[in-house]
C-alpha cells in the first residue's frame, strides 16, 4: 500500500519498502531551522487518516530524520568552457511535485544528444543548457508554488 496525503501546510508520503519495512515522510511549512520533535509530528497527524498516525506512533524516535527544504531560484546560467552542471547541481527543487530525478535523466539524455551532434564541445554544452534552462526552471518554480499551496 502506497499513501499520501495533504494537508494544510503538511503533506505525508508512505512506502512499502521491504519485508515489515515502510518509508514514510511528513513535510510541513516553517521557519528555516525550526526543530520538529516526535511529539510534534504525532500531535500534528493525531487526527488524520488510519493508518498515519500508527505509523509515526510506531517509529522509535531516533529513526527520524529532519532535514530542511529550503528553496532555491532557478539558476540563469549552468557552465562556462568546457564545465556544465547537471540534476540537482543545476536545477535543485522541492520534493512537491516529484520531479527531481525525472529532470536528471532528462539532463542526460538532452546533453548526450547535445555532445553527439554539436561541435565543439563548449557550444554542445551551451546548447544543452539552452534546452534545458527553461524547462527546468518552470518545474522548480512550480514545485515551489505547489508546496507553498498547501499553508
Amino acid at each position: 500500500m502506497a499513501l499520501l496525503t495533504v494537508g494544510a501546510g503538511s503533506q505525508f508520503g508512505l512506502w512499502p519498502c521491504g519485508a515489515g519495512q515502510l518509508y514514510w515522510f511528513l513535510t510541513k511549512n516553517a521557519p528555516q531551522g525550526a526543530t520538529q520533535t516526535k511529539a510534534n509530528v504525532v500531535a500534528l497527524c493525531r487526527d488524520w487518516t488510519a493508518p498515519i498516525p500508527d505509523v509515526i506512533e510506531g517509529t522509535p524516535e531516533d529513526a527520524i530524520l529532519q532535514n530542511d527544504i529550503i528553496d532555491r531560484s532557478p539558476l540563469r546560467w549552468w557552465g562556462r568552457g568546457r564545465v556544465t552542471l547537471l540534476g540537482d547541481a543545476a536545477h535543485a527543487t522541492t520534493p512537491n511535485l516529484g520531479q527531481g530525478a525525472c529532470m536528471a535523466l532528462e539532463d542526460a539524455v538532452i546533453l548526450a544528444h547535445c555532445i553527439s551532434t554539436v561541435r565543439p564541445a563548449e557550444a554542445a554544452l551551451r546548447e544543452y543548457e539552452r534546452l534545458r534552462i527553461p524547462r527546468t526552471g518552470a518545474i522548480v518554480r512550480d514545485s515551489w508554488r505547489a508546496g507553498r499551496s498547501c499553508n
